[in-house]
């Protein structure tokens, strides 16, 4: 059984993973984050350069490394970007504990914290847990 597993947000593919793979931990793919958090947020920043500080301070929240520097970095994010945030609380932070580092650095992931380091297998992960009939792939172990 993998120990871990990065993926998108797919919540089908999240739904299989903890049913058919029970023990295994599912990241969430911070590549594919970003590229949502930046299709819809950028809209709000008419100034490049006030998008660019709204992505880094972002890349902090994301990087933050205890529980509590999550909190600091979030609040300073709410606080300098109050119309903006009310995305990342309803989109992403919901699952906060499946792509930022407080949380996703308690397991042993080797740094795999995008699945572009690994498109193959999450495409056949994906095919193994859903075949094209839509029936659920059953993980024997024998």
């Amino acid at each position: 059984m993998p120990s871990v597993l990065v993926t998108d947000r797919d919540l089908a593919l999240m739904s299989a993973i903890r049913t058919q793979f029970p023990s295994s931990k599912n990241i969430l793919c911070i590549w594919h984050i970003n590229k949502d958090v930046q299709a819809n947020c950028k809209k709000y920043f008419p100034v490049q350069d006030d998008f660019t500080s709204f992505i880094s301070k972002w890349c902090s929240v994301i990087e933050s490394q205890t529980e509590n520097e999550f909190e600091v970095q979030w609040n300073q994010l709410i606080n300098t970007f109050e119309p903006t945030v009310s995305y990342l609380q309803k989109q992403w932070i919901p699952y906060k504990e499946m792509f930022i580092k407080a949380w996703t650095n308690k397991y042993l992931h080797l740094g795999n914290t995008a699945t572009s380091r690994g498109e193959g297998a999450h495409a056949t992960l994906k095919s193994y847990l859903q075949v094209s009939t839509g029936k659920s792939w059953q993980y024997d172990s024998t």
